[in-house]
């Protein structure tokens, strides 16, 4: 209601971007986050509107999983981001090019929205998710699962995130 009384307003063309401070990730947390959103990715989409998926700013990661395995250093890390098929540019979900300029690595996966009930499981979920990567071990990420509802309830748990369950839940349901 703040940010409208301000003047503020997103439309279906807006995206919700969100930075977080990476610069102290080293080629192995990044290795761990790379194989964390490949794990979530699933998840993200199922979650919110189709077209994040489809429109050409939020992309999927494609660095295939023999990438990541394979980072070892900054060489490495760097192919594997431009492995991708556009060259690793900015216009995916999770975005590591905003690390040079910004120091962050940009989410850009959820739909645009100034609904602080949207806004605030969001963060906590990304901001969970960047720390785990930063702490867990690589081989301690799920990457394997039988059904969605296995990599859901899996990662959840994994993340410590049962209390957004049901935020995300039903935003699956929505969508």
């Amino acid at each position: 209601e703040r940010a409208v009384s301000y003047g503020m307003m997103v439309d279906k063309s807006c995206g919700l971007h969100v930075h977080l401070d990476v610069r102290d990730y080293s080629h192995a947390d990044f290795r761990r986050l790379f194989r964390l959103m490949r794990s979530l990715e699933p998840i993200i989409y199922a979650a919110l509107p189709n077209e994040r998926l489809t429109n050409g700013t939020a992309m999927p990661l494609q660095i295939p999983s023999t990438r990541i395995e394979a980072i070892r250093g900054q060489e490495s890390l760097q192919a594997a981001w431009r492995s991708q098929a556009n060259g690793g540019g900015r216009h995916h979900g999770f975005n590591y090019t905003a690390l040079q300029e910004h120091g962050t690595v940009e989410m850009r996966y959820h739909s645009g929205t100034l609904n602080p009930t949207k806004i605030l499981p969001w963060v906590k979920f990304l901001v969970q998710t960047v720390d785990m990567a930063h702490t867990a071990t690589y081989r301690d990420i799920p990457y394997h699962f039988t059904s969605f509802e296995d990599r859901y309830t899996t990662m959840m748990r994994f993340l410590h995130l049962e209390p957004l369950q049901p935020h995300f839940e039903a935003r699956i349901q929505f969508f």
